[in-house]
């Protein structure tokens, strides 16, 4: 049904192809600039393997904005409109020691000392003497 309407109306789905990205040679800098900086604390001799670790965080969108559209057949150019809400997300972190162990992943939302998530949900939570040492 949704095929023929949009036959008869010749609507056409279109993705969104404008992505832009970091110039190559300016992504290998950064990374040299990088190693550079951390050499010197992950070759410190007698430093055990368990106390090397590599973190890496991504991000977690609440609302993931499609990049397909129908648009009319014959358009050169397509516009996708978003939510103002695309930048709200929380965080994974997850993280390796060097000897092999996986550590449990954390995940991170943006909040304030005294929200509603703050005086209703930490109080009972496990983590609320952290979170409390934290704020103060």
């Amino acid at each position: 049904m949704i095929r023929r309407l949009c036959m008869s109306n010749e609507l056409v789905v279109r993705r969104g192809t404008n992505v832009s990205q970091d110039p190559t040679q300016q992504a290998i800098d950064q990374a040299r600039e990088w190693l550079e900086e951390i050499r010197p604390f992950i070759s410190v001799p007698d430093f055990a393997q368990i106390y090397r670790m590599n973190m890496d965080q991504t991000p977690l969108p609440f609302s993931l904005a499609s990049q397909s559209t129908l648009e009319l057949r014959g358009t050169r150019s397509v516009t996708i409109r978003q939510s103002g809400n695309n930048n709200t997300r929380a965080k994974a972190s997850l993280a390796v020691a060097a000897d092999g162990p996986k550590l449990k992943p954390i995940i991170i939302f943006k909040g304030e000392p005294r929200s509603t998530i703050a005086t209703r949900e930490l109080p009972v939570s496990q983590y609320a003497n952290l979170c409390c040492q934290h704020a103060a």
